[in-house]
C-alpha cells in the first residue's frame, strides 16, 4: 500500500514509482512523459477509469514521479488501485486507501492527537472520536464491549436513536445475552430509558427469528425484590396500558378492563367464585346477596325485585291472566272424550286438506260410508247395463263411419287412426318409381303417404311412410 488519501479532496500530492527501463529491466527512467490518460484507476474493485486530470512529473533521481490526486479521484472511501503504463518503462502500480475526512483529519491534520500505545475503547484518542462516526461493529468471543463509568453520576452508556431507529440494537450469541447491564453499587439503576416525545414508547422489546417458546422479555427478581416493577405517570393512573398475550404470574393492584375473548384459567374462575360467595360478606355486596339469595338455605332477600317488571299491573295479575286463558280453553274442549278421541264437527276445510297421501290405506271402508253417500257418488256415474254397453260398442263398429286419413298416422295415434291407415294402404292406389312409393287418397287427387324404396340386387328396401 502506498499510503492514505483524504476523501473528496483536491490537490493531494503523492509520489509513485520507481519506473524501470522496459529493455534492460534495470535502468531507472527519470525523463518520462506521463499524462493522465496513461494512468488507470479503480475504486474498491470497480470499473477501470482514466485518472480525472493531471499527469505525473519527475520528482528527481531514482525513477520517482510526483502525482496530484483530485476530489474526483478520491470520491469513494476505500481502496483506490492504480496502474501506469507509458512507453519506455515497465508498468508501475500501487494502492492507496481513501479515508473519510474526519478520520483522515484525526490522523494527519495539524494538532491531531496521537494514539497511545495501548489505546482502550473509551480512552482519550481511542476508538471513537468527537463528531460524526461511521457505524461500528464490535465482535468478541467473551464480552464484546464493557463500558464502566467511574464518575459518581456518570452513565455507563448513553445511546440515542435517530428518527424511528433504535438507540441500541444488540444481539447475543447462541446462549448469551445481547446486552447485560448492571446498576451502581448503591442506588443507580441498571438501565435508564427515557421517551423523548408524547405517546412514544420508552422501551420496545420484541422477538425476531423463527424459533418458538422464546421469551421476548424475561425478568427475574432476587430475594424480596420484584422481577419487574412498573409505575405509571405523574397521575398514577396508567400503570400498564395494555397487555396482549398470556399473563401467567400474579397481578397486584387493579385491572381497568378485560377485552372480549380473554380466557381465564379454571383456578382463576374458582377463586373469583369463592370470593363472591364466601370472602365478600359486606351487606349489599354481590357476594352477600349470592350467599343470602342463592346459596343460603333460608331466603331473606327481596325476590320480588329480582323478578323484574310484570307485563300487567303485577305478577299476580299476569298469573291470573294465564289462568283465565286456561279456563277458556277448557270450556272450548268437549267435556268428555270418546274412546280416547275428541268428537267434534268441522265447519270448513281449506283446499287440498284431504288428499290421497293424507288418508291411510283402508282407512275408509264400506261401514264408514253412509247409504246416502253411496247414492250421491253414483249420481255422477253411468247407470248403463252390460247389454246396453254392448249395444253402444256395436253401434260404433257397425253403424258409425269415419273419413279416410289425409296423412300417415303417428306411431302414438289412436286405434281408430291406425285401422284407417291399414285400410287406406290395402285399398287405395299405390304408385312406385325406382326410388319412391306413393299411397294416393280415395279420389286419387292427393298423396296420403310417401316412402323411399331401393334395391341393390340383394335386398329390396321400403322405407317408413311419411
Amino acid at each position: 500500500m502506498n499510503g492514505y488519501l483524504r476523501q473528496a479532496t483536491a490537490s493531494q500530492v503523492r509520489t509513485i514509482g520507481p519506473f524501470v527501463d522496459s529493455t534492460d529491466f534495470a535502468t531507472l527512467e527519470n525523463a518520462l512523459t506521463i499524462a493522465n490518460t496513461d494512468i488507470v484507476i479503480s475504486a474498491n474493485g470497480g470499473a477501470d477509469t482514466v485518472k480525472n486530470s493531471g499527469g505525473a512529473t519527475a520528482h528527481g533521481a531514482g525513477g520517482i514521479y510526483t502525482l496530484t490526486w483530485d476530489a474526483t479521484d478520491s470520491a469513494a472511501v476505500g481502496e483506490l488501485s492504480y496502474s501506469v503504463k507509458v512507453a519506455g518503462a515497465l508498468v508501475s502500480f500501487g494502492t492507496y486507501v481513501v479515508l473519510e475526512e474526519a478520520i483522515y483529519d484525526a490522523l494527519y491534520a495539524a494538532g491531531a492527537a496521537s494514539l497511545p500505545a495501548t489505546a482502550a475503547p473509551g480512552a482519550a484518542g481511542g476508538l471513537f472520536i468527537a463528531g460524526t462516526n461511521a457505524p461500528v461493529t464490535i465482535t468478541g468471543s467473551g464480552n464484546a464491549l464493557t463500558l464502566l463509568s467511574t464518575g459518581a453520576g456518570g452513565h455507563g452508556l448513553t445511546a440515542t436513536g435517530e428518527g424511528a431507529g433504535r438507540g441500541i440494537d444488540a444481539q447475543g450469541g447462541a446462549s448469551g445475552q445481547g446486552m447485560k447491564i448492571k446498576g451502581g453499587a448503591t442506588a443507580g439503576g441498571g438501565l435508564g430509558i427515557v421517551a423523548q416525545a408524547t405517546d412514544t414508547i420508552a422501551l420496545d422489546i420484541s422477538f425476531e427469528g423463527a424459533g418458538v417458546d422464546v421469551y421476548a422479555v424475561r425478568v427475574l427478581g432476587k430475594g424480596a425484590g420484584y422481577g419487574a416493577s412498573v409505575s405509571g405517570g405523574a397521575s398514577g393512573t396508567d400503570v400498564i396500558a395494555d397487555i396482549t398475550g398470556n399473563l401467567t404470574g400474579l397481578v397486584s393492584g387493579s385491572v381497568g378492563s378485560v377485552v372480549a375473548g380473554v380466557t381465564l384459567a379454571a383456578s382463576a374462575v374458582q377463586a373469583i367464585w369463592d370470593a363472591l360467595t364466601a370472602a365478600l360478606t359486606t351487606a349489599g355486596s354481590i357476594g352477600k346477596k349470592l350467599a343470602d339469595w342463592v346459596i343460603g338455605t333460608t331466603q331473606t332477600g327481596d325476590s320480588f325485585a329480582r323478578l323484574g317488571a310484570p307485563a300487567g299491573a303485577s305478577v299476580s295479575a299476569d298469573i291470573a291472566a294465564i289462568q283465565a286463558d286456561t279456563d277458556n280453553l277448557q270450556t272450548r274442549i268437549p267435556a268428555a272424550l270418546v274412546g280416547g278421541r275428541m268428537d267434534a264437527s268441522v265447519g270448513a276445510m281449506a283446499a287440498n286438506t284431504v288428499t290421497a297421501a293424507s288418508i291411510a290405506t283402508d282407512a275408509i271402508d264400506a261401514d264408514a260410508i253412509a247409504a246416502d253417500a253411496v247414492t250421491e257418488i253414483q249420481a255422477g256415474l253411468s247407470t248403463l247395463t252390460p247389454a246396453q254397453v254392448n249395444t253402444e260398442v256395436l253401434d260404433v263398429l257397425v253403424t258409425d263411419t269415419f273419413a279416410e286419413p289425409a296423412a300417415v298416422p303417428a306411431a302414438t295415434s289412436s286405434l281408430k287412426d291406425k285401422i284407417a291407415w291399414l285400410f287406406t294402404l290395402g285399398r287405395n292406389k299405390i304408385t312406385q318409381t325406382a326410388t319412391t312409393q306413393l299411397v294416393r287418397n280415395d279420389a286419387d287427387a292427393a298423396t296420403v303417404g310417401t316412402s323411399a324404396v331401393s334395391d341393390d340386387g340383394v335386398t329390396a328396401v321400403r322405407g317408413e311412410f311419411s
